[in-house]
């Protein structure tokens, strides 16, 4: 499957109802960019917040809300040309990877061991959307395939493990409270 994208800058994807899951992965390199040594930090910080979803508990960014709702790491520049410009602070190396993967999606089906990509606009309107040259999907995943294989050995970690947590407070220190390597 092929599809064109190429991203304008606008930070659309990272205003409003958006909603950005994140992984083991994704937990650790947002702490180490914090420069702390935990991941429950993430949540202690108001950064990060578990929520309980059908397939169990799952973290997410906690979008700030004044004076609008937005990625705490959504860093906007006015350019020379006086348009306004979103920049993830994250970008590239702590960013997480469903951001990296945008516009792709993916459909995981843990149980029939099944997934499915889609390409999907990040925002209604999304001004990247169909420019650019051609991209193949199966290229575009190539140099994700770890993260992506870790990704979704959480994803089932989360799903076996949720049902003993029923306290917040427990399922972050259960769940999502790991050891970090400061990056500098």
């Amino acid at each position: 499957m092929t599809y064109r994208f190429s991203c304008t800058l606008c930070g659309d994807c990272c205003w409003g109802d958006q909603v950005v899951r994140l992984n083991k992965e994704d937990l650790i390199l947002m702490a180490q960019f914090k420069g702390f040594d935990r991941t429950s930090e993430l949540f202690t910080q108001g950064l990060v917040e578990a929520i309980r979803e059908e397939s169990g508990w799952r973290p997410r960014i906690r979008f700030r809300t004044k004076p609008a709702r937005f990625c705490p790491f959504l860093q906007n520049n006015i350019t020379e040309e006086g348009t306004l410009q979103g920049l993830c602070s994250l970008h590239p190396l702590f960013k997480p990877l469903v951001c990296h993967l945008s516009p792709l999606g993916r459909s995981l089906d843990l149980q029939e061991n099944t997934q499915e990509w889609k390409v999907i606009a990040p925002v209604e309107g999304c001004p990247g959307m169909g420019k650019g040259a051609a991209r193949k999907v199966n290229q575009d995943l190539e140099k994700f395939q770890t993260r992506l294989a870790n990704e979704k050995e959480f994803f089932q970690f989360l799903q076996n493990n949720s049902p003993q947590y029923t306290l917040i407070s427990e399922a972050i220190l259960g769940l999502f409270d790991y050891a970090t390597e400061r990056k500098s």
